[in-house]
């Protein structure tokens, strides 16, 4: 079935099916709280008769009069042409309906319980009591959200979660730090000591196990623990900060004459973090091993 009138209404319609409409009239009522419904003219109509009739509807005592009133109100919107109409949401229902693709649709709900219930609920929000407990409400939610807003809110104006994050962050970057700066020392050193052994192919297993011993004191050694070897080795300028020469004698058990002729060199490990050669420390101690072995030979 199709129909026309003001606004140029269109509506269909077949036996035991709703009646879909896909374009409204000017007092047709959009069922639906917010936008488009509450601005719609048809709307407008619909809610300055509701209040003209909220006086009456108010002095009824009986239920069945306030049941009349409503039923009054919905033949007013009936007779001027309007519907009141439910818009079709979801996929399904505009299959089911055959509503065109892209195409805005609505149903129109006849006259029955459920529309009268609607009525009288815009009976009681038009008062000006329920306006202005809504109202209220909607005061006291701001409110409650403006306190818990600066509740959440740090000393700096940054939000709590926000800094503890940032402790997070600046926290794992100085573990981090400080652990790529131990593998670097770490494999520094390895490489230098894998170094010397690889050019050092004429010492004896007793001289590499002297070196090895002595790399692993090292490295081992607390910051500002020293290590000492009786030889006198160039010293390359990027290593100076490692090397620093003593005036202090050999022990009781050294040779006089290596003694006399050889300055021991204090090695400060806490100049490892500097990133100090340790190549020229270990080539030290061997020739030191090799001059012992000399003199006891001869």
């Amino acid at each position: 079935m199709q129909r026309t009138g003001p606004g140029s209404l269109k509506a269909s319609s077949s036996p035991g099916k709703d009646m879909v409409v896909t374009e409204l009239n000017e007092n047709d009522v959009l069922l639906g709280r917010g936008s488009p419904s509450a601005g719609y003219s048809g709307n407008m109509r619909f809610r300055e008769l509701v209040v003209q009739r909220r006086e009456a509807y108010l002095q009824c005592k009986k239920q069945n009069e306030k049941q009349q009133i409503a039923r009054e109100i919905i033949d007013t919107i009936l007779q001027r042409g309007g519907r009141f109409l439910r818009r079709i949401t979801t996929m399904e229902e505009a299959e089911r309906l055959a509503v065109p693709p892209r195409t805005q649709a609505w149903v129109a709900i006849a006259p029955s319980r459920p529309l009268y219930v609607k009525v009288k609920q815009l009976m009681r929000d038009v008062g000006e009591e329920t306006q202005l407990k809504r109202k209220h409400r909607r005061v006291e939610k701001r409110k409650g959200e403006r306190s818990a807003a600066l509740r959440s809110l740090g000393a700096d104006g940054t939000t709590r979660s926000t800094a503890q994050q940032t402790l997070k962050q600046y926290s794992y970057a100085a573990r981090e730090g400080e652990k790529r700066h131990l593998e670097s020392h770490a494999s520094q050193s390895n490489d230098s000591y894998n170094e010397f052994s690889s050019s050092s192919e004429s010492t004896t297993d007793s001289q590499k196990v002297a070196v090895q011993s002595a790399f692993k004191r090292y490295t081992q050694a607390e910051p500002h623990q020293t290590l000492q070897a009786s030889t006198q080795v160039p010293v390359k300028p990027q290593s100076a900060a490692l090397f620093q020469t003593s005036a202090r004698e050999h022990s009781a058990s050294a040779q006089p004459e290596v003694a006399s002729e050889v300055a021991p060199i204090t090695i400060n490990s806490s100049a490892v973090s500097q990133g100090c050669d340790v190549l020229p420390l270990l080539q030290a101690l061997l020739q030191q091993q090799q001059q012992q072995q000399q003199q006891q030979q001869q």
